[in-house]
């Protein structure tokens, strides 16, 4: 599937493939495979999930002043921390519309009854263990943000990385695909 994709992306135009792009939705579609059982794509989620988790990694990685200046976060008010949090609440916003979006639906199927699918997904499993382990929807959806954050750019992370290196040393490639 995604070999077929850059194929296709590199015969289509003489111009550079963007791999960061075919990597980058290739494990997100994965990682909503194995965590939500589906791929976000069908329904447009995809963009807003990679939208939303560009915005946590500028959040989490970006300057933040009180870090630098813990007593300026006291200073009148703390006003000088407002716009930060701000956009912090508005993401933890965003993140809650995509993860209810995931709860909601496993849960309504759970509740309704519907017949299992063939193979069960991380929230279905997460859903199974909710009483025995004293896990609040709340929880669920940090779990379920932990898996999407780190499943999707560390994998994404490791095959850019791969490629590069493939590309650097054509003998270990002409090996690979002998």
């Amino acid at each position: 599937m995604v070999i077929d994709r850059i194929r296709r992306a590199a015969t289509a135009s003489a111009a550079a493939v963007d791999m960061s792009e075919l990597l980058g939705a290739f494990t997100n579609d994965m990682v909503c495979r194995a965590v939500a059982g589906r791929s976000f794509r069908v329904d447009g989620l995809d963009k807003v999930f990679k939208e939303v988790m560009d915005t946590s990694m500028a959040v989490l990685g970006g300057f933040n002043l009180e870090n630098f200046y813990p007593g300026l976060a006291k200073v009148a008010g703390g006003v000088l921390m407002w716009p930060g949090r701000r956009k912090a609440e508005r993401l933890r916003d965003r993140w809650d519309e995509v993860l209810d979006k995931v709860f909601d639906e496993h849960a309504s199927m759970a509740a309704a009854g519907a017949p299992a699918r063939h193979e069960s997904d991380f929230t279905d499993v997460l859903l199974s263990v909710k009483e025995e382990y004293g896990l609040t929807r709340d929880g669920i959806k940090a779990i379920l943000a932990d898996m999407f954050a780190a499943g999707t750019d560390t994998a994404y992370l490791v095959l850019e990385y791969t490629m590069a290196e493939l590309m650097q040393h054509q003998d270990v490639m002409a090996k690979l695909l002998a």
